[in-house]
């Protein structure tokens, strides 16, 4: 694959064709995407728009014909049927229809090369370029067309929100990628070529070198995936070489994904595509000389990328010969649970295909009569190949009293393949109950009883007592300190978990004006050295704050400002001294993101200090005082705003790392992943719809008395969302302990968290 070299030409917006392509035999056409959606959300991010036109020349200049796409064109078969390549120089945002029409070109022959993001959003229904002209000509995103406020994400989504799994992160064009998305940090990091397929081997033969290679010590954004095990499709061209230790902004050690694949050659039914997980655009001479320039054994990173470059694209060009099958299959099977009340699904979804799939998970149970009982969906369920089963255990079929007499059908569905579900996999049995015969019932499954002892759950009738289960599991009499918050809301009491866990103390609720009694018999079991009242006297009385001096010899000490913000900064100067190792940013105005925060600061020695829209005066005052070695921020843009993250750094000589995911479930999991790995030996888990069982379980699962130290993850009343299931599955934890009754977390929950225990 030898390289063809022409002169620099200009660049024009509809095609650049070389000026000489002597040796050049049926010259290929290219297409290199420039999406104006794309364009408007990288403006949107303040991100350098330029690559499409430097790739556009680049390609050019290596002696193809070249012409440049726009969104419109993606979405019409026709167009793409007239080239025999495709670029995709970070395009990060592309419609359902567009991504679904490149996919089956491709399959059915099409060539196509993609760089870094390409592609992970869509633009929402109801947002367009409406312009006639491209932005980069207009200079000015004006005729971006969105609803505002609905749209204040710009007028995109996500893709992997919408799929609902990392194996679509690239929405439908996942299916040909036949990967998984493991993670995106920004570190500093080098590649290297892996292997021995005709794109390397060729690439080093036409610069007379042994070895590829690029670095970029200043960081920039990478793509961390796997591919999927087996598979004989996908092979792996180059891989990262991180080292351990390595941090990024989003407060990942990017250097656990040392090794993970960098650029793949892909074969796709009789398409063919090279994906670069890097923006190798990037080490091109036409986006940055001095990155190109680097050297390497004897030659510069720019000549290889531009070799490689090239040579991807003469290997994906020269696809449809033989065709690699595609094969989109799963199936699902249930293991049945009946007791004198209920009949439980335990259900098992698997993919025994080599592309990943979704659909909906389907389980029914029909009475003795035929009629239909008891039916639940679970939507927007994605298997990929290679993985072990998906576990979920259904909620079931309950009675009041005792199950009828006779034969019931129980049946497990999955309906899938994206984006029609066209393809099924149904199991079905019959059990049989009888009240009058010997009481077993007779199943064509193997029954499991669940030992409640195998996920326990520290809970009491109410909150009040829930936090004394916990209290007594983890704290002998003598502690240290006893802090009180109210159980009525939470600002007052965000702050308190990592104080409690720096004092390895408990955290107790009271009512505004009483001190309950369960809360009264802990008290005077524990028999604190003091007692610290979180928040002022409009969450805790004065009433209250004098009966509380009868359970200490010590004093009553309360930690309070005039709002919450003054209060959390209060309780961090009582608790911290200067130049602490961290301090973790919640915003003041919701729950679920602090009290996931809790364990990790107290573990790591810090404090949780909250903010608003703005940074609060009492805030940046005691963040002065604080001096930390670095700041996390725990939550997305939508909670701690990035004028707020920018604001941060004058507080810190370290760096600012935002721990988040899409919604709470993800951050709780992304918090969770920034310190504990696979050896952690126990997980908490509480309700994400309400504070107090997670507020007194943050000392808990700081404390390595009692079960041990631990993150919380969060879960629904009836469900283990999917970021709780990939943290869950990640750890595989020994042990998984539910903080709260089953008015908070089911049942059927518990039944489902057992399914990630280790043994």
């Amino acid at each position: 694959m030898k390289r063809l070299l022409v002169a620099l030409l200009a660049v024009t917006m509809l095609a650049v064709v070389p000026t000489s392509t002597a040796g050049a035999v049926d010259v290929l056409k290219v297409g290199v995407v420039d999406s104006e959606s794309s364009f408007v959300n990288f403006d949107q991010q303040g991100w350098d728009t330029g690559r499409p036109p430097a790739v556009l020349q680049t390609v050019a200049d290596m002696g193809y014909t070249v012409e440049m796409l726009h969104d419109a064109q993606l979405t019409d078969r026709a167009t793409l049927d007239a080239f025999d390549v495709i670029v995709l120089p970070l395009t990060r945002v592309m419609s359902a229809e567009a991504s679904l029409t490149i996919k089956d070109w491709v399959e059915d022959g099409g060539a196509l090369v993609a760089a870094f993001i390409g592609v992970r959003m869509f633009a929402r229904p109801d947002c367009s370029w409406t312009g006639s002209i491209h932005p980069r000509d207009l200079g000015s995103t004006a005729a971006w067309t969105c609803p505002t406020p609905e749209h204040s994400d710009g007028g995109f989504g996500v893709w992997v929100l919408e799929m609902n799994n990392e194996a679509f992160e690239w929405g439908p064009l996942s299916e040909a990628y036949q990967k998984y998305f493991l993670n995106d940090p920004t570190p500093v990091y080098t590649v290297d070529d892996v292997g021995s397929h005709e794109i390397i081997t060729s690439t080093k033969a036409d610069l007379g070198i042994s070895t590829l290679h690029f670095a970029r010590p200043e960081g920039a954004g990478a793509e961390f995936s796997r591919l999927f095990p087996g598979t004989e499709n996908v092979t792996s061209l180059l891989e990262f070489d991180i080292a351990p230790g390595t941090m990024t902004v989003e407060g990942v050690d990017a250097g656990q994904y040392d090794g993970s694949t960098a650029a793949q050659a892909i074969k796709f039914g009789k398409g063919r595509i090279v994906y670069f997980d890097f923006s190798i655009s990037d080490f091109f001479p036409e986006f940055s000389a001095t990155r190109a320039a680097q050297s390497h054994a004897g030659t510069t990173q720019g000549e290889i990328a531009l070799t490689l470059f090239q040579n991807s694209i003469e290997w994906a060009a020269a696809g449809g010969t033989n065709e690699a099958p595609i094969t989109r299959s799963a199936r699902t099977w249930g293991e049945i649970r009946i007791y004198g009340d209920g009949i439980y699904v335990l259900q098992a979804i698997e993919n025994t295909g080599n592309v990943a799939v979704t659909g909906d998970v389907h389980a029914r149970i029909y009475d003795p009569s035929g009629e239909l009982v008891y039916e639940h969906i679970r939507e927007e369920v994605a298997v990929s190949p290679g993985d072990v089963a998906l576990e979920y255990s259904q909620p079931g079929y309950v009675v009041t009293g005792s199950l009828a007499d006779g034969n019931y059908r129980v049946e497990v569905e999955y309906v899938y393949t994206y984006p029609e579900y066209a393809k099924t996999h149904l199991e079905a049995a019959e059990v049989y109950r009888s009240q009058t015969g010997s009481g077993d019932p007779v199943i064509t499954e193997q029954v499991i009883t669940l030992d409640k002892d195998v996920v326990p759950r520290l809970a009491g009738s109410d909150r009040y007592s829930t936090a004394v289960e916990i209290s007594q599991d983890v704290f002998s009499p003598g502690v240290n300190a006893v802090y009180i918050a109210t159980g009525g809301d939470f600002p007052d009491a965000l702050a308190g978990g990592p104080a409690a866990a720096a004092a390895d103390s408990p955290i107790l609720p009271v009512a505004k004006d009483v001190i309950p009694s369960a809360i009264k018999s802990e008290l005077t079991r524990l028999k604190p050295k003091k007692i610290v009242i979180l928040g002022g006297t409009g969450a805790v009385s004065e009433a209250v704050e004098a009966e509380l001096k009868a359970y200490t010899e010590g004093p009553v000490i309360r930690l309070a400002g005039t709002d919450r913000y003054t209060t959390a900064s209060t309780i961090s100067a009582d608790s911290f001294a200067a130049n602490v190792p961290v301090v973790y940013i919640s915003t003041g105005l919701n729950f679920p993101d602090a009290l996931a925060g809790g364990p990790v600061a107290g573990i790591s020695g810090g404090p949780i200090l909250l903010v608003g829209s703005t940074i609060p005066g009492a805030t940046q005052t005691e963040l002065s005082r604080l001096k930390p070695a670095k700041i996390v921020i725990l939550g997305g843009t939508g909670v701690v705003n990035e004028a707020v993250e920018e604001e941060l750094a004058k507080f810190t000589t370290g760096s600012v790392i935002r721990l988040a995911g899409y919604d709470r479930y993800s951050t709780a999991a992304a918090i969770s992943a920034s310190i504990f790995g696979p050896t952690t030996k126990v997980v908490y888990v509480a309700t994400s719809d309400n504070f107090p069982d997670a507020l007194a379980g943050g000392p808990a699962a700081a404390s390595a008395d009692g079960y041990g130290a631990g993150p919380i993850l969060l879960v629904r009343s009836d469900a283990v969302p999917g970021p709780t299931a990939a943290e869950l599955a990640r750890i595989s934890p020994e042990q998984i302990v539910i903080l709260g009754g089953t008015g908070v977390v089911t049942e059927a929950v518990r039944l489902e968290l057992s399914t990630y225990l280790s043994s």
